[in-house]
């Protein structure tokens, strides 16, 4: 659970396939990610506003926040303008400089996962929401291509609003497609990028190398 200070509405796994506050009968929720708020697509909000079914939809956004960083007040200001606009209070939780704990919990209670930043290195958070059964929804630059499977384990899109759009709304079309990629993500992780994945490929180097 979370602290209380910072609890969300309450998550519950109401079916195996979507995570949603008790207060919505039916509904999926996706969370965003990253280090600092800046790298966080305020335009991730375009599928809530004039969505007929945006009612189903809560995004949470997550990040490092540093009230001494210009860039992290503006960004966050600009959300939360956002939000006020299109009268998204309802369907919008903001969570700044979160603990391990929590973003692990918050992983665990989502539908899905969006990693926004572009030209990322390797990224652990990917993998981790993959191990976790989670999809992934991450910009098609750096590490994201290495880690997330394109219609596989995730979606990888262009760094452009409705392209993230899109791919958050297959998880409202089509709510067993997190369970599918969910599945999918905790193997493809277990498969090439666990202690044992790393070990074989180690030991297959050192084998090639020692025999040439």
């Amino acid at each position: 659970m979370l602290p209380v200070s910072r609890q969300l509405p309450r998550f519950s796994l109401l079916n195996s396939d979507v995570c949603l506050p008790l207060c919505v009968t039916s509904g999926v929720v996706v969370l965003a990610v990253s280090a600092a708020l800046q790298e966080l697509l305020p335009c991730d909000l375009s599928i809530l506003h004039g969505n007929k079914k945006g009612s189903r939809l809560h995004l949470v956004i997550a990040g490092g926040y540093d009230d001494r960083v210009p860039e992290n007040r503006e960004c966050y200001d600009a959300l939360e303008a956002l939000v006020d606009h299109f009268g998204l209070k309802d369907h919008v939780t903001f969570l700044r400089s979160i603990e391990s704990s929590e973003k692990l919990q918050l992983v665990h209670d989502c539908t899905a996962l969006i990693y926004t930043p572009s030209q990322e290195h390797f990224g652990i958070v990917p993998l981790e929401a993959m191990y976790m059964q989670r999809p992934v929804i991450a910009v098609s630059s750096g590490g994201p291509l290495e880690t997330v499977l394109d219609g596989k384990t995730g979606f990888l899109c262009d760094a452009h609003e409705d392209r993230f759009a899109e791919a958050m709304k297959k998880f409202i079309d089509t709510p067993s497609l997190s369970r599918t990629m969910g599945t999918a993500g905790r193997q493809h992780v277990i498969k090439n990028f666990s202690f044992q994945a790393f070990t074989r490929q180690l030991d297959d180097i050192v084998r090639k190398v020692a025999s040439s």
